[in-house]
């Protein structure tokens, strides 16, 4: 049961965060602005405007979409009976899932126009880890930082091991060779 209220519990917060992301606006009611309160486009009215502001103008910009696709993928683990045991690191590689995709948005622009709405790629803190870390290591080094946290993300969070895959795709190519020998 517990389980179960977890679950719906993630699923909400996939709904939330989905729909208020969808349905940002910048001109809503927001913690950089303070604009007319009695006229709020996102679908989750004010809570909604604070919500998408804080993860996407705030934090993380694009890569904050990414917070409703792991509280789903989360939400279905927690259905499924498959409790994480390791939330620590699948917190850490969420992060840098998050992180790494907003800051290399930023390489092209600091704002895309999405749907008519204009998004910040990275959020306030992406984009000033992203100067940071051109600033010292140039272009080519974010872009292989920001990779390199990409896949450890990636990595944590869905408990992909390389050396397994490596290893299952060796010995399936090698019962492939003997197959047609």
């Amino acid at each position: 049961m517990r389980r179960e209220l977890t679950g719906i519990c993630l699923l909400f917060f996939v709904l939330l965060t989905l729909l208020s992301f969808i349905s940002y606006c910048p001109d809503d009611f927001s913690f950089d602005s303070a604009n007319n309160i009695e006229h709020v486009d996102n679908f989750f009215g004010l809570a909604g405007a604070y919500i998408a502001d804080f993860f996407i103008e705030i934090l993380f910009g694009l890569g904050a979409f990414w917070i409703p696709v792991l509280l789903a993928f989360f939400s279905l683990r927690y259905f499924r009976g498959h409790i994480p045991d390791n939330k620590g690191f699948i917190c850490l590689g969420s992060f840098f899932l998050i992180f790494s995709t907003g800051s290399m948005f930023s390489f092209s622009q600091y704002n895309v126009v999405i749907f008519d709405r204009e998004f910040s790629s990275g959020g306030a803190v992406g984009i000033f880890f992203f100067d940071l870390i051109v600033r010292y290591t140039n272009t080519c080094g974010a872009v292989v930082i920001f990779i390199l946290l990409f896949l450890i993300g990636i990595i944590l969070v869905i408990n992909f091991s390389l050396i397994d895959f490596f290893i299952k795709t060796y010995k399936k190519i090698i019962s492939l060779i003997k197959l047609i020998y």
